[in-house]
Parts: C-alpha cells; structure tokens; sequence
C-alpha cells in the first residue's frame, strides 16, 4: 500500500516529522503547501515546525491518589523504619500492601502501593547513589528536589481550583518530608569540607 507521500507506511510516517522540516525551513515551501502536499493538517505542520521531538504527555496536575493518600504517613513510616533494618528484613512493595490491608483496612490495588514506594524509593537511591564518595550527587539531587518543592509552592500560590490546590499541598507535604529525611540521611555520611557546609 502506498501513501501520498510515496514509501512505505512505516518509512513515511517515521520520516514524516523529518520531511515537514526540510521542507518548510530547507527548501523555504509555506506550511499550507507542505500540508496539502502531504495531506496533512495545517495545525499538525504547524506542531512539527514548532518541535524538534513530539513534546509528549505532560501533567497538569499530581495523580490524585482517593484510597492511598491518607496511608502514605503510614507507608513513610515503613519506608523510614526499613532504612535502619538489614536488607533481608525489609518490606517488600507486596509486604506493604497486605500490612496497609489487614492494620488499616486498605481496599486499594496493590499496583497503586508498589507504584508509590517504587517513587519513593527511586528518589531515595538516586541520592544515596554517590553519598559515599563526596556526596556531591547526594546534593545535587537535594537541590534538584528543592527546586521541585519551590515549583510546588509557586503552582499552590497561582492556583485558584480548591481541589487541585489540596493535590498540590499533598505532593508537597510528601515532596518536604522527603527532603528532610534525604538531609538526616546525607548529614549523617563523612562528606568533603566544602559540602559540609552546604548541608
């Protein structure tokens, strides 16, 4: 089957984004003859000039979370005790779950728990990754949370739907109980002189 581009189906449509570039800036065609040549919207032409890469899904706002959230004290509880057990000892995101289920009444699905400790957890190794050497890595990813926590208060104060701004007041409670316990942790490492001070 042969499209109006010519090719293959896959080859067109893999080299398409490629082609409405060289065309509209390399060979100077008009994005309204780019589109009706390859029988595409004016819109779409417009999308590919406008971005190198598909700009791809972006959040409007946090995953509201109706049955997990008011159990993430509980499962940082968890997660916090398991920092100080020996690795064969700790709980695993199965583990959790059937202790959410039978202490507290959970009725959410165990993919929502393991979701959540597996974020949480991410975060938590990619701070811990370098701590051992200078910690520099341990700061940087510090950093890097603080500025989402800043972002946070600044999408909380423009905000003016109630239930997205409790969204927002949520993942930022979560967001600084998480940079308070990486700088416990980070603090109690030997660390180079110069980044002592910065902790």
């Amino acid at each position: 089957m042969q499209r109006k581009g010519g090719g293959a189906p896959g080859a067109w449509r893999k080299g398409r984004r490629g082609r409405v570039r060289q065309l509209v800036f390399l060979d100077g065609m008009s994005r309204r003859d780019v589109a009706r040549r390859l029988g595409i919207s004016r819109d779409t032409v417009s999308k590919m000039c406008r971005y190198a890469a598909p700009p791809g899904y972006v959040r409007t706002k946090p995953v509201d979370r109706p049955k997990l959230g008011p159990l993430i004290g509980a499962i940082d509880a968890i997660l916090d005790a398991d920092d100080k057990a020996p690795v064969k000892q700790r709980h695993t995101a199965k583990r959790i779950w059937r202790r959410l289920r039978d202490e507290h009444g959970f009725a959410g699905g165990y993919t929502t728990v393991k979701d959540y400790v597996r974020r949480v957890r991410a975060r938590l190794s990619e701070i811990a990754r370098d701590v051992s050497g200078t910690g520099a890595t341990a700061f940087i990813a510090m950093e890097q949370l603080a500025d989402e926590v800043q972002a946070l208060i600044v999408r909380l104060r423009s905000e003016t739907d109630s239930k997205i701004r409790t969204a927002i007041a949520k993942e930022l409670s979560r967001d600084r109980a998480l940079l308070d316990r990486l700088s416990e942790f980070v603090s109690g490492r030997r660390l180079a002189p110069s980044l002592r001070g910065a902790a």
